[in-house]
Parts: structure tokens; sequence; C-alpha cells
């Protein structure tokens, strides 16, 4: 019998980003995932209080805070409504966060190449 690469995967192809993500959001529960935004929120408040000069640390925390409100707003929307806006923002915040920390580094590094 032909078994699947990746459990939890239909098919012989590789899983999308996504698919991965989401299967690792429903191993997740409900505590760790509130656990996981409340540290990144906690973390980013105090970057931006305590050291607002250190704004790029801030910014693996906030994809850390938007993760655990994805996986909230995730097993929520379910239920319809207003949560799967509130899901996509969310999501949106942390992909560019991601991509902001990536610039960021990207800049700093070529920036000590250059001179």
């Amino acid at each position: 019998m032909n078994q699947p690469a990746h459990p939890g995967f239909a098919g012989d192809t590789e899983p999308t980003l996504g698919a991965v993500v989401r299967q690792l959001a429903m191993r997740w529960s409900d505590t760790q995932a509130v656990v996981v935004c409340a540290a990144g929120l906690v973390g980013t408040a105090a970057v931006g209080l305590l050291a607002p000069a250190w704004w790029r640390a801030a910014l693996p925390l906030v994809a850390v805070a938007s993760f655990g409100g994805w996986i909230i707003t995730e097993r929520s929307t379910r239920r319809g409504g207003m949560m799967r806006a509130l899901q996509f923002v969310v999501g949106a915040v942390g992909v560019m966060a991601v991509f902001a920390f990536g610039l960021s580094l990207l800049t700093r590094v070529l920036g000590i190449w250059i001179s």
C-alpha cells in the first residue's frame, strides 16, 4: 500500500507552508496558543517601553504573538462571522513582521559589507 510521505497530507506532493502551519496549529492546545500570544505581546510592549531603540528585536515578538493569535482565530473561524477577517489581519501582521525583520537584518548586513 502506498503511504503518503507526510502523514495528515493527501497526495504525493510536498505540503504547502500554509498546510504545515495549520497542522502545527491543530496540535497546540488553547492554553499554549494563549501563552504564546501573551508572551509575544508582553515582550513587544517591554521592548517598546524599555528600549525603543531596539525596535528590531520587537519584530520577531510581534510574529510570535501573531502566530498565537492566528491559532486562536483559526479555532474560532468555525463559527464564521468577523473571525475570518480578524484571522486574515492577524496573519498578515505576522507575515509583515517577519518580512520587516528580514529586511532590517539585510540592510544591517549590507551596511556592514558596503562600508
